[in-house]
């Protein structure tokens, strides 16, 4: 499938995905360093109280397909977090 090389092109990007993220949230909705501790510690309880956690977008074909990969393992208990 597509989720593979995806992946590993997505992982070389990553580094300027942080800064960019974080300049959009502080230029579109003013965001302060506070929020984004906030956001950290949000995060953080959710991953600490599920196994698995999926963070997804509607409209993302990728998030579709690992969902589909999560049940297709047998992996039914999940905890789906929706952006956007």
């Amino acid at each position: 499938g597509i989720l593979k090389p995806a992946g590993r092109f997505m992982s070389l990007l990553q580094p300027l995905f942080a800064p960019e993220n974080k300049l959009q949230a502080q230029l579109v909705f003013g965001a302060e360093e506070e929020d984004f501790r906030q956001a950290r510690r949000t995060i953080e309880g959710v991953i600490a109280a599920h196994h698995v956690v999926i963070y997804t977008y509607a409209l993302s074909p990728f998030s579709t397909e690992a969902m589909a990969l999560l049940e297709a393992a047998g992996c039914t208990t999940y905890e789906r977090v929706e952006l956007g």
